[in-house]
């Protein structure tokens, strides 16, 4: 795999002066992704929490969170000291944290409290709880490897010695195995289970963040009554079609469409069928209206001439169309990046999170459009190395991954998918080619029809109807039928049909 997460080297406690001379010192480690970040918001929703008598919320952090789980060991200590002034009930402030830092063995300075208190709390429930599953995974990892190491060093030096004793030998290989089953246990989340008392309170906190929204996802603006059936574009969503019906071109203006409607949002593009060059063109005849023929060949009839600098055979009508979409994309080109073959020739839940992390990162979106194309072309590597047993067993594997990648993201990650043999022309779940989990797992499943493919030199219109029909949907997801025209020239779609009328209602 050719793409490498750009993880910042982890600064050292005390080099930025925001610690000092902290007695309690965990194993350091790295940042991976903006774990400091991470770390400061969840304290400072500790600290919020914690004052505004939310215990639901202050629950989620004390509850999974260890003192070792902090990459920064003055985190840890001002950690501990949130944690026993909670416990004795007192309020939650800069000194008073000092204060019980150093009663404990801790030692922090105002000026780091200052502005951790500062710090923008988190709202979402469900981003809470991904950054506490982070922090303690992290945490995890590193006492895992800290037990392995205890381990490795203890067999080495008594092997050397020639002094093996084996009931010694098995008493440490089963405190590492008692350390590797505790981390698996915390990584997993928290022992026994939650009452729907206990955890009523967060799930209506979290309805803050929906409340007065219209939309729960990203919309397109551009395809309307998709907005209103699927209340904007989120979760896991699968795209089948038949060969040419055009769901690659679909798949690709949905993510123009959502950068074009949300500053905040990116579009994240995995094209493992076709060249990221060929979806630059493909997205320069869409922006622009020329047909792909005329950004592939040049305007017709016209000459090349000594005239063109460029050495682009254009119209001044062309030309203008051209160079307006051009700019275009350049603005909204910041926010969307093509990953082919070529940049990732070898495909795992990692590589993939790497990527859109790192492109979140870089952008500074907040919001997230995956687009994969497509199920039956994505080199997913299997962990063993060896070869895919059957076909079933494979996307199994790649569904699973990808629905993970989805949860952890928090993206509208829409797959596209073949229709099988039997199934095209149908609109049923068990047409689309593959195991029956593709169809299961995703929370919406679209499928595109057309009734016959339209060949250029035949038609009298560039546009022929198109029917994307909604035929699974959760969490107030409508199923129905949107009646699309497909522009076959550039590769582009609009809502309505052949004789101008608009969708009707959807059915629940």
């Amino acid at each position: 795999m050719t793409i490498d997460p750009q993880n910042p080297p982890w600064q050292t406690p005390g080099a930025s002066g925001e610690t000092a001379d902290v007695h309690h010192t965990p194993p350091a480690r790295p940042e991976f992704g903006g774990q400091e970040r991470r770390e400061r918001e969840v304290l400072a929703t500790l600290f919020q929490s914690i004052n505004d008598d939310r215990a639901g919320l202050a629950a989620a952090i004390l509850d999974r969170i260890q003192s070792d789980d902090w990459s920064d060991p003055a985190l840890a200590g001002v950690y501990e000291a949130v944690k026993a002034l909670h416990a004795e009930g007192e309020y939650v402030d800069g000194d008073s944290v000092v204060v019980k830092a150093q009663e404990l063995g801790w030692s922090v300075n105002h000026g780091m409290l200052d502005r951790l208190t500062a710090a923008e709390a988190i709202r979402s429930v469900k981003q809470l709880e991904h950054y506490v599953h982070q922090i303690v995974t992290t945490g995890a990892r590193t006492e895992v490897q800290a037990a392995l190491s205890e381990a490795a060093a203890y067999l080495d030096s008594h092997t050397a010695s020639g002094a093996i004793d084996i009931d010694e030998i098995a008493r440490v290989m089963q405190d590492m195995a008692d350390t590797l089953a505790a981390a698996s246990r915390r990584t997993a989340g928290k022992v026994g289970v939650d009452t729907l008392a206990e955890e009523l309170e967060s799930v209506i906190a979290g309805l803050a963040d929906t409340h007065g929204r219209e939309f729960l996802g990203l919309p397109t603006r551009t395809l309307p009554t998709l907005d209103k059936y699927l209340l904007g574009l989120r979760g896991f969503l699968l795209l089948a079609a038949q060969p040419g019906q055009g769901k690659t071109a679909l798949g690709l203006q949905l993510g123009l469409d959502v950068v074009a409607a949300n500053p905040e949002a990116l579009f994240v593009f995995f094209s493992f069928e076709m060249s990221r060059s060929d979806m630059y063109r493909r997205l320069l005849s869409m922006v622009s209206g020329l047909p792909w023929k005329t950004v592939m060949l040049g305007s017709p009839g016209t000459p090349k001439t000594f005239n063109s600098p460029d050495g682009l055979v254009l119209t001044d009508e062309d030309r203008t169309e051209f160079s307006r979409a051009a700019q275009q994309l350049k603005q909204l080109g910041k926010r969307i990046v093509i990953v082919d073959r070529e940049r990732m020739d070898e495909v795992d839940y990692s590589g993939l999170l790497a990527a859109i992390q790192s492109a979140k990162k870089e952008t500074g979106a907040t919001h997230a459009y995956v687009l994969i194309d497509n199920l039956q072309t994505i080199p997913f590597t299997r962990l063993e190395g060896t070869p895919w047993s059957n076909d079933v067993e494979r996307d199994n594997y790649v569904i699973g991954q990808l629905l993970k990648l989805q949860r952890a993201t928090e993206a509208a990650l829409l797959l596209i998918a073949e229709q099988n043999k039997e199934g095209l022309g149908k609109d049923a779940l068990k047409s689309t080619r593959g195991t029956a989990r593709a169809v299961y797992s995703p929370d919406a499943v679209l499928i595109l029809q057309r009734d016959k493919l339209v060949r250029e030199e035949d038609s009298e219109t560039d546009r022929t109807p198109v029917l994307l029909k909604i035929i699974k949907g959760r969490d107030g997801m409508y199923r129905g039928t949107i009646p699309l025209l497909f522009d076959y020239k550039r590769t582009s779609f609009e809502e309505g049909s052949a004789d101008g009328t608009l969708p009707p209602g959807g059915t629940t």
